[in-house]
């Protein structure tokens, strides 16, 4: 292992046992996973081969929880790289004005105006938190809501990017920050070394009668789709290994694991709905204080007739 770009993770990320099995491994620098690495970051930025000699993309799966993961992950000094360079920030915001649709808009929008409505709160009383704000596109679309947003982010591009917009950064390792209404923690756990840990910190900052939403890319399919291997699959098509990409999703969930790390993390699943991309929504619970905060969840309106395409349209139920 490359130990000044990498850290090896020896237990399941998600529940935190040890009884993990590999169930693929190959150098960064062999074929063909070599070839899409440069395929991919070409477009996005600058790579930085000499942080992969040495390194190898191993995905484990955990006996216990279901998560598959990757165990050798980037530390911080390849994670800055990664999102500052590898990923241009600059690159990265054009390329998204030049391509975000309508309809990409109006799914942040309907999204929104669900969870405002089940809150059945006025907007402006809404303290919202989005963690891992990226781009702020959904950090913006509830801001001209009326709604108090904030936003972390660790690329120091995107960070500025978004307080351009309006957008109040907050570090909440740093800071005393008032707890929130709604937390949005929206394609990040797949990208985190802890993300046990990490829902752990926002359950401190969220109120008692708060809204937690979680999503993550579906990995339902993922096996099927590591024994054909398709490196060269298109992000959306069935054999697309999106789910488990080099150095970025270096977690994989499925229904089980998603569960398990939530209930973890001091939530308790109320419903359950069709499980396109796990738009889950978790609401803490203030008259059990002994047992795990509660969760809500959100179900979807409708199936769409190819869910690959088209974002989870989503409707918020109250417990």
């Amino acid at each position: 292992m490359n130990t000044s770009c990498f850290i090896m993770r020896n237990a399941c990320p998600g529940c935190g046992l040890k009884n993990i099995k590999t169930i693929y491994s190959s150098g960064y620098l062999e074929k063909p996973l070599f070839d899409f690495i440069k395929s991919y970051y070409a477009p996005h930025g600058t790579i930085d081969t000499d942080c992969l000699k040495g390194a190898s993309y191993i995905l484990c799966e955990c006996n216990d929880c279901g998560l598959i993961f990757q165990k050798e992950v980037p530390n911080d000094f390849l994670m800055s790289k990664l999102y500052e360079e590898w990923i241009n920030p600059k690159i990265n915001i054009e390329n998204h004005k030049n391509n975000d649709t309508l309809g990409h808009f109006i799914d942040y929008a309907h999204e929104i105006m669900r969870i405002i409505k089940m809150m059945n709160r006025i907007p402006s009383s809404i303290r919202v938190l989005d963690y891992g704000t990226g781009l702020a596109k959904w950090a913006l679309m509830i801001k001209a809501f009326g709604c108090d947003v904030y936003g972390t982010e660790i690329s120091y591009g995107k960070k500025r990017h978004a307080q351009e917009c309006g957008i109040k950064i907050v570090d909440l390792n740093d800071s005393k920050e008032s707890q929130f209404d709604l937390i949005n923690i929206d394609q990040v756990l797949e990208h985190l070394r802890e993300p046990l840990k990490t829902l752990q910190l926002l359950n401190t900052y969220l109120k008692p009668d708060g809204i937690i939403k979680v999503g993550v890319p579906n990995g339902v399919n993922i096996k099927a789709q590591l024994r054909i291997m398709d490196w060269e699959a298109p992000k959306q098509s069935k054999r697309s290994l999106h789910t488990v990409h080099p150095l970025e999703h270096i977690n994989c969930f499925n229904r089980a694991s998603l569960i398990t790390l939530v209930n973890k993390a001091g939530f308790k699943l109320l419903n359950v709905s069709s499980f396109n991309n796990f738009p889950l929504v978790f609401r803490k619970n203030p008259f059990e204080e002994r047992h795990p905060k509660h969760i809500a969840l959100i179900a979807r309106e409708e199936w769409y007739s190819n869910f690959r395409q088209y974002p989870t349209n989503l409707l918020l139920k109250r417990q």
